[in-house]
């Protein structure tokens, strides 16, 4: 018998899927782990019953790199070895985040599965810089891209806030006091809030 069912179907194929599964002589429902965006724990207790057991999954593309950012959330009636062995799994993609209620999906959604996105867009931005120094639009590429992973490896690991690291890189009078000048005067950080806000809210109104 089956023991874990991944859903990977785009979530206009669910009810397909569904068709096919109580076609089967299983007795017991297996654990499912869902991949499926907008599908909800409403939509899985429809198709299945309420004894239905489930993972929801929130991945994004730099799983495919090893460098992942996993949102998970489960029902309660999944076990914890069964968690541990789906995280597990996961882990070796990147970092896991299990949330404890399903509507934190929708702002994981809106972080880490969108966010690649909106850090390209940026990178897409500081890309333009090429066209005022002889550097060309790939070396700034470079500079930006590796820029980001350090970054980001800093806050992850330096268990320091991005307040403090701020400071590390920060000499009075310097060059990146001189850019946090006009970015604290500038509208980035409602723009830029904005920007994830609007994709939860998109998240939210897809999983209804």
């Amino acid at each position: 018998s089956v023991e874990m069912l991944f859903f990977a179907v785009k979530p206009q194929g669910f009810d397909e899927v569904v068709n096919e599964i109580k076609k089967g002589s299983q007795s017991e429902l297996p654990l499912m782990v869902s991949i499926m965006a907008g599908i909800s724990s409403e939509t899985i207790y429809n198709a299945f019953g309420l004894k239905s057991k489930f993972i929801r999954l929130m991945p994004n593309t730099p799983c495919l790199l090893g460098e992942g950012m996993t949102g998970m959330y489960s029902n309660n009636n999944v076990t914890i070895e069964e968690k541990n062995v789906v995280e597990t799994i996961f882990n070796t993609l990147g970092k896991t985040l299990m949330v404890q209620n399903e509507e934190e999906l929708d702002v994981v959604t809106g972080i880490s599965g969108s966010g690649p996105a909106f850090l390209y867009q940026l990178a897409s931005y500081v890309s333009e810089i090429s066209k005022r120094s002889s550097l060309s639009e790939s070396d700034v590429i470079t500079l930006f891209s590796q820029t980001m992973v350090g970054a980001g490896k800093m806050l992850l690991e330096s268990e320091q806030s991005p307040q403090q690291l701020i400071e590390q890189v920060s000499s009075p009078g310097g060059t990146t006091v001189a850019g946090l000048e006009v970015l604290k005067n500038s509208n980035v950080k409602h723009d830029f809030k904005s920007v994830i806000l609007a994709a939860i809210e998109r998240s939210k109104e897809l999983g209804k």
